[in-house]
């Protein structure tokens, strides 16, 4: 899910400088110790990964609890249980696991990436900045072997062939055009298998392999795409496929759902939330409902996540604010005042979030049933 690095210096020093003051500790002795904490009931939170009295970088071998867990703030977990993070280690940007037992590993993997995805035993990992798109996929019983998709580089630098429905290529003006619009931009995985590019304006592309790309036009996909932003142009926060194969595009003023089958559609969120920050990640549910987690702002009062239902009604939740990194609250709480990276869901039942004010990563369970207060049109 989309990564924004907002205010991450600052908060970090802000981390650091606050536990010097109060002398903070992990909390436990060593009696007490449990390296794989786990959310039991609804609306608990636990810190799985990170110590915030200790901001050192992520120590291969130690437990995740007892070092630090700074990364880029992207997540995913394998069916196994397995936590995969690029982490921020002293030989720079490495991948990590979190193994069951609790103890983190920082693999001779080096990437930058703001995205990840396991989908059928593959982890999936995309780089996007201003100059950069990268995407590679890496089998999970043998990380080592990488199959580069695709890269894209600034002027002068490698870029992808963009191809029309025949597989040929387009002219070389429209080629400049449509790689200029890559950068910064995110990706999932279709329903078959095939990752799909998204632009920050909402642009689709196939990504084939063998670095080319191919303009995707689902049905109805303009008409959405209009009726989301309105006047106005739209701007990606995070996409998403959902359990039913559906892919869901959260921006700024609305969400865009391509279905697996039939026409894409949009909605249009209500007027009182474009005052508010952009919701950045979103966590469909089984029963079809979106939440809608993180912010484009740090606030000191941590805005309200929102709940799209599957009517299209959109409601805002609130679960309050926690004082502090080492206070933790224990409870949902937790996740609303967190700086969100990425979310993911584990196979047991719970969500994972990585929080860049804290540099932590927190496992929890959603309340049951969710509720909240409709927004006015």
């Amino acid at each position: 899910m989309r990564r924004r690095r907002l205010g991450l210096t600052t908060a970090i020093f802000f981390v650091l400088t606050a536990c010097v003051a109060s002398a903070c500790t992990s909390g436990s002795e060593d009696s007490a110790f449990n390296p794989t904490p786990k959310p039991r009931r609804p609306a608990q939170s636990v810190i799985i990964a990170g110590d915030t009295s200790n901001d050192r970088p992520p120590v291969d071998g130690e437990y995740a609890l007892r070092t630090g867990a700074n990364g880029t703030g992207a997540i995913a977990v394998s069916t196994d249980g397995t936590v995969y993070f690029p982490a921020s280690s002293q030989l720079g940007h490495r991948l990590a696991r979190i193994s069951r037992d609790g103890r983190l590993h920082v693999l001779p993997i080096a990437t930058e990436a703001d995205r990840l995805i396991i989908k059928a035993d593959t982890l999936w990992l995309m780089t996007a900045s201003k100059n950069t798109v990268a995407l590679e996929s890496r089998p999970l019983r043998d990380l080592n072997r990488s199959t580069n998709l695709l890269t894209a580089q600034g002027p002068g630098g490698r870029s992808p062939l963009v191809v029309n429905s025949n597989g040929q290529a387009l002219p070389g003006t429209e080629q400049r055009r449509l790689i200029s619009s890559l950068g910064s931009a995110d990706f999932s995985l279709r329903q078959d298998g095939t990752p799909i590019l998204v632009t920050e304006e909402g642009a689709l592309y196939e990504v084939l392999g063998g670095n080319r790309i191919r303009p995707w036009s689902p049905s109805g996909y303009r008409a959405a795409l209009k009726a989301n932003s309105g006047s106005g142009h739209f701007q990606l926060m995070d996409v998403v496929t959902d359990d039913q194969g559906d892919v869901l595009l959260l921006g700024d003023k609305g969400l865009v759902r391509i279905p697996s089958r039939g026409s894409a559609t949009g909605v249009r969120f209500p007027s009182a939330v474009e005052k508010l920050p952009s919701w950045t990640t979103m966590l469909p549910l089984r029963n079809g409902t979106i939440v809608l987690l993180g912010s484009t702002e740090v606030r000191a009062s941590p805005p309200s996540p929102g709940l799209l239902t599957p009517a299209g009604e959109l409601r805002t939740v609130n679960w309050g604010a926690q004082p502090s990194c080492w206070k933790f609250s224990g409870t949902l709480s937790a996740v609303q005042s967190a700086q969100l990276g990425g979310v993911a869901a584990h196979p047991d039942g719970y969500y994972l979030a990585t929080d860049f004010g804290c540099s932590t990563i927190i496992a929890f369970k959603l309340t049951a049933p969710l509720s909240g207060t409709p927004l006015p049109g």
